[in-house]
């Protein structure tokens, strides 16, 4: 899970913690404490708070458009020669 603090830094109180896949909107920053990337955010159910940018995704990470600028998020990722897991 991904804390949601009170203010930008690890030493801010934890309000919350976020699950994988939970939706947020970014409301403030960047800001920079504790050699991260803080991010304010306001949370489906009106929580709001600082997050480390480290910890983010943008959208839905299964939907690109060719031409898109996009990084691995989560690697190793292996580069197929086909469309399946079946690729070499």
């Amino acid at each position: 899970p991904l804390n949601l603090r009170e203010a930008a830094g690890t030493d801010a109180d934890v309000l919350l913690e976020l699950q994988s896949g939970t939706l947020v909107t970014v409301t403030d920053g960047p800001e920079s404490a504790d050699d991260y990337t803080w991010y304010e955010v306001a949370t489906e159910g009106d929580d709001s708070g600082w997050v480390a940018g480290e910890f983010l995704a943008v959208g839905d990470a299964a939907i690109f458009s060719a031409g898109d600028e996009v990084s691995v998020a989560d690697g190793p990722l292996n580069v197929r020669d086909d469309s399946s897991l079946d690729g070499d």
